[in-house]
């Protein structure tokens, strides 16, 4: 059954240095919001604007700090951390993550500082690379974590879905199911106003909500073979034609199919049996806009900068925003609290 995925607010913070009315404020528009909104969500977000240059780690921190022990929602996941490759803050990243679990962060990315890419990875603290993304081109707006950031500076509230069920409608033939779900949707939140900025509609799996199992059911092949990318292509064409445009609904953010292996049961089926590699999962990201995600790869330096270089490039061709999260591991399996066992993709 289709279900709200993410309640996802961006707030914003004009003035790093003096924050708390300004963000007390904001949290009382996010409790105003959470009483009045129609539906229930499985995870609540919160959403930071980048980084400024001045503002020292250790202060950001305070800032983080001050969030947690204000928000009134409990066990929000909270999107505090945007820099780019290049910045000399990136070095402590690893520590605000430690101190923070619930913490996520987007790391944009600057090929001619691809050499310091490897320094993320080298603590071996695998749940830590679950929660930050390496980000091609311009960081965007969306409810997705980690590949977001509140680069606008505003303040409002989003949402991504989990409904394969209605796509796999929507294929078999039937258009009012997902329409009538969708259109009530818009309509309320519509009621928000101008705080509403809108739905990111990326086909999204988790676990035995499989988008996997969705291509082989209805194109009658595996992903990673010859014609898995038609099928990706086919459904990221029913999201923007049938979906976004016929609909006209509010969106934002990626609006593509998304392949997470470790959120994907069938996914890891075909990974721990050799039938996906990381070169066809590398190769799918030509028409998978939100790129290599939760993937466990070997822990090898070269390997690592050579699969964030061909990302480089097709998110350089297709002039789209694309994404990686991997979890570099020299084991066969991982387990990540969150997401139970891994299992590690061959290169080819």
């Amino acid at each position: 059954m289709a279900t709200i995925r993410a309640l996802t607010f961006f707030v914003p913070i004009e003035n790093q240095d003096a924050y708390e009315d300004e963000l007390s404020e904001y949290f009382g528009w996010i409790d105003t919001i959470i009483n009045n909104f129609p539906f229930e969500a499985w995870t609540t977000r919160v959403v930071l604007p980048p980084i400024k240059k001045h503002t020292s780690l250790r202060k950001w921190m305070k800032i983080i700090d001050y969030i947690i022990d204000n928000l009134s929602i409990d066990n929000a996941l909270i999107h505090g951390i945007t820099l780019g490759l290049e910045d000399p803050r990136i070095g402590e990243v690893g520590k605000l993550l430690d101190a923070y679990p619930n913490l996520f962060g987007n790391i944009i990315y600057k090929h001619s500082y691809s050499d310091k890419l490897v320094n993320l990875y080298r603590d071996g603290e695998v749940d830590k690379y679950t929660r930050f993304a390496i980000t091609f081109n311009d960081p965007i707006m969306t409810p997705y974590f980690p590949a977001t950031t509140n680069k606008r500076n505003i303040f409002g509230f989003s949402i991504a879905l989990r409904y394969i069920d209605l796509i796999d409608s929507l294929l078999n033939g039937d258009e009012e199911k997902i329409a009538d779900y969708l259109n009530n949707m818009d309509n309320k939140l519509s009621e928000f106003g101008s705080l509403y900025l809108g739905i990111d509609l990326s086909l999204s799996p988790w676990m035995e909500e499989s988008i996997a199992r969705l291509v082989e059911d209805r194109f009658g092949v595996a992903v990673g073979k010859p014609g898995s990318y038609y099928a990706i292509y086919k459904l990221n064409k029913l999201i923007n034609e049938e979906l976004i445009r016929k609909l006209g609904l509010n969106t934002i953010g990626f609006n593509e199919v998304m392949l997470p292996v470790g959120e994907d049961n069938r996914l890891m089926e075909l990974v721990k049996d050799g039938e996906l590699t990381l070169s066809s999962l590398i190769g799918l990201t030509s028409v998978c806009v939100a790129g290599l995600d939760m993937v466990v790869i070997e822990k090898n330096e070269e390997l690592m900068t050579n699969v964030a270089k061909d990302l480089y490039s097709i998110s350089s061709i297709k002039k789209k925003t694309m994404a990686m999260r991997i979890i570099p591991s020299d084991e066969e399996e991982v387990f990540i609290s969150r997401f139970g066992n891994i299992p590690k993709i061959r290169k080819y």
